[in-house]
């Protein structure tokens, strides 16, 4: 789910976060039994605290786990390891809108000329506010949503789009099957208004697991509709079936959006701009220099987290 653009650190990189953490509560020469012991009951905010806004603690490259694995992104793997024989991979329709906190303190003309201010091609830097949308004369409420979509594309629809177009060219030596969706149910229930009404990141989670706020008999029928249809298809995927039609049959994918669920073309699929604007190495490097403005949000807002999570 929400497959982000990242890989797996090294051993050495998480042997550097543990010797930074056990530092930082005073354990560096305690035995590994209390070290472990007292960082398993650390609180993600707090060891986000201690790590660092600027840093981020992923899973490990780990040779018994990761077999056939080329130590590349997610996103660059060209072919899918022999061991895997199905993958499902998608997003939520508006994955950073949890990011987009600054982009609201700012302007229209702020946001654009930030956001132009990353290319230093003038003529891509027009066709990639045309793909969204937006001009000289967009309004705050569109611009805010055009790089939502934008930035949402370069962290997350970049890998689940690549995956499945690789591997449509090149089938893993397993011949593994590729499931695709998009999870566009937005939350309508949200008590923060710059994230009601959108299919913002882990949204789909409490869907999956059938929470009572979205799965109960009080919950909207959308709700119940999107997480019968969502839950239902893990099932049918861990018991040996499919969650639904394999890409390889029509380049077709998942909706997942209550009575809207259902499959869907190629060409209306979030990747659809993305084939566009990447569609060769050096654009594609244009087009990924969205990430300097998600990396620039997902700060400012970890950091507005942190300072609300200390006040409550």
């Amino acid at each position: 789910m929400s497959a982000a653009n990242i890989s797996p650190d090294s051993l050495a990189t998480g042997q550097r976060h543990y010797d930074h953490l056990v530092s930082s509560i005073g354990l560096k020469d305690a035995p590994a039994s209390l070290q472990l012991s007292a960082l398993r009951s650390m609180s993600t905010t707090d060891m986000l605290d201690r790590l660092g806004v600027a840093e981020h603690s992923f899973m490990l490259e780990d040779e018994e786990f990761f077999s056939d694995y080329s130590g590349q992104l997610f996103d660059q793997l060209t072919t899918i390891p022999s061991w895997v024989q199905k993958v499902v991979v998608g997003q939520t329709k508006e994955e950073t809108v949890v990011f987009a906190l600054k982009w609201h303190t700012m302007s229209a003309d702020q946001l654009r000329s930030q956001w132009e201010g990353i290319y230093s091609d003038p003529s891509y830097a027009q066709e990639v506010f045309a793909a969204y949308g937006v001009g000289k004369d967009s309004s705050h409420s569109d611009m805010v949503a055009a790089l939502v979509a934008y930035t949402s594309d370069n962290f997350f629809t970049t890998t689940a789009s690549r995956l499945t177009t690789e591997h449509l060219k090149i089938p893993g030596p397993g011949n593994p099957k590729v499931y695709s969706y998009c999870f566009d149910q937005p939350d309508i229930i949200s008590k923060r208004p710059v994230w009601r009404g959108s299919a913002y990141h882990s949204v789909e989670i409490p869907f999956l697991f059938r929470h009572p706020q979205v799965a109960g008999s009080d919950a909207s029928p959308e709700f119940r509709k999107t997480s019968d249809t969502f839950s239902t298809a893990v099932l049918h995927l861990l018991n040996g079936n499919e969650p639904w039609e394999d890409v390889s049959i029509a380049k077709r994918w998942m909706r997942l959006d209550g009575e809207k669920s259902g499959i869907a073309n190629e060409n209306d699929s979030l990747g659809a701009r993305w084939a566009v604007l990447a569609n060769s190495p050096e654009r594609h490097q244009k087009f990924m220099l969205g990430m300097m403005l998600l990396g620039d949000a997902m700060g400012y807002a970890l950091t507005a987290f942190s300072a609300e999570s200390l006040a409550d």
